[in-house]
């Protein structure tokens, strides 16, 4: 039986290589050398040899001399190497100072001891009169339901009965909120459109002393809405920060665990129930 060879010049559609190709083809390709002369290493260049002196790279500039191949596992193999300058030219350009000096921890230990927050003497001071603090009040459970921890009939009350008993602070975060709709909070005032921001300002001012007291249900509250505050108003970094303060406090009076409702009973009064109740819904609100 004969066989037929045919080559891809006679198969339809294949064009026969070129000359060109096939040189190509046997061309051999370049590879990087498994050991660079030291003069590549030094200039990090890729060292381009068959393991024979010299390189090319060393060839074109006219060194071959210079071109010096060490041996492997040589301990002055890596003799060449210097410390990064990256750090040399920053200094030189003015971007960094020189490394400052530790702070010794007894004199951290002295500045936060040492610290005392302002206290405001009469805190009801910051605030207007009852009849402002009624209408921000009902304007925040109306408009704000979605933060309903606050029952608007016993927490007014409670205020009118014993204005003391209240948070100043809680008061202050509800009347910035309200004074951004309520234009009667406004006019009564006297504030315009500022008034939302000097009851804010206010609050932040009573955060600083705040934030040392005993956590409690209204001062959970409160920098939970100063949060919310300073979120609408730009300040994102303190908003997390009061944030953090509100969920801390909450985790402290144990919010989180079921257990710390169970001695709500059937038999317990109104006002028991509702802050009970006021307490689920405010961790509800992380």
């Amino acid at each position: 039986m004969e066989i037929v060879q045919i080559s891809d010049s006679t198969m339809p559609g294949v064009a026969a290589p070129s000359s060109a190709t096939l040189s190509e083809r046997l061309t051999p390709i370049k590879r990087r050398a498994s050991i660079a002369c030291r003069r590549c290493r030094r200039k990090r260049s890729k060292c381009l040899s068959n393991k024979n002196s010299p390189c090319k790279l060393c060839l074109e500039a006219g060194v071959p001399e210079e071109c010096n191949f060490p041996s492997r596992g040589d301990p002055e193999d890596r003799s060449f190497r210097h410390p990064r300058q990256r750090a040399d030219r920053w200094l030189k350009a003015g971007t960094f100072s020189a490394k400052a000096k530790p702070v010794p921890i007894s004199s951290l230990y002295n500045v936060l001891t040492n610290s005392k927050p302002p206290k405001w003497e009469d805190e009801w001071s910051l605030l207007p009169d009852m009849h402002i603090i009624q209408e921000s009040v009902s304007t925040f459970a109306l408009h704000f339901f979605q933060l309903g921890f606050i029952h608007k009939d016993q927490f007014f009350l409670q205020i009118k009965q014993n204005p003391g008993s209240g948070s100043a602070f809680l008061l202050l975060t509800i009347l910035s909120i309200s004074a951004k709709i309520n234009k009667k909070i406004q006019a009564a005032c006297g504030l315009g459109q500022n008034t939302d921001k000097r009851f804010m300002r206010s609050a932040e001012r009573l955060a600083i002393d705040e934030l040392y007291r005993q956590p409690t249900l209204e001062r959970c509250q409160a920098f939970l809405l100063l949060s919310i505050l300073q979120q609408g108003d730009g300040k994102s970094d303190s908003s997390f920060i009061n944030l953090g303060v509100a969920t801390r406090m909450a985790v402290l009076m144990r919010l989180h665990r079921e257990e710390a409702y169970e001695w709500v009973a059937p038999s317990s009064s109104s006002e028991e129930i509702i802050r009970a109740e006021a307490a689920r819904r405010t961790f509800f609100q992380f």
